[in-house]
């Protein structure tokens, strides 16, 4: 990669004055970046990387609360990375729906919750 694919690459993380969707849209970005993490190790990414502050980002509104049952987000809009990318790419792409996608980590979380028994996950995961 050259130095110019920083600014081929959109950021998908509420960070300061994000672009909307429709702004993302038009300029046409090639490359997205999402960062996998919890919010605290994702700040420390980017405490880390500042050049990352310097991409533009747009933050992901989302239309529902996150599935992800086996982890909750200290954020009331806050997503899983895989739910982040699904939302992101729907909101860049209008010609293609994304959300198929997510069957897979349904069934992935659906998977983990009866590895761990249905006992263990309701005393760790109430709703």
């Amino acid at each position: 990669m050259g130095p110019d694919w920083r600014k081929q690459c959109l950021l998908i993380f509420p960070g300061e004055n994000p672009l909307s969707a429709a702004q993302a849209r038009q300029r046409q970005f090639s490359q997205i970046l999402l960062l996998d993490g919890s919010w605290r190790k994702v700040r420390r990414l980017l405490h880390l990387n500042p050049w990352l502050t310097e991409l533009p980002c747009l933050a992901i509104s989302p239309s529902a609360p996150s599935q992800y049952r086996i982890r909750k987000s200290p954020r009331s809009d806050g997503l899983s990375t895989i739910e982040a990318a699904v939302a992101a790419l729907n909101a860049l792409d209008h010609s293609s729906n994304y959300s198929d996608i997510l069957a897979a980590f349904d069934r992935m979380i659906d998977y983990q919750i009866t590895a761990m028994g249905a006992a263990t996950f309701r005393k760790n995961y109430p709703a």
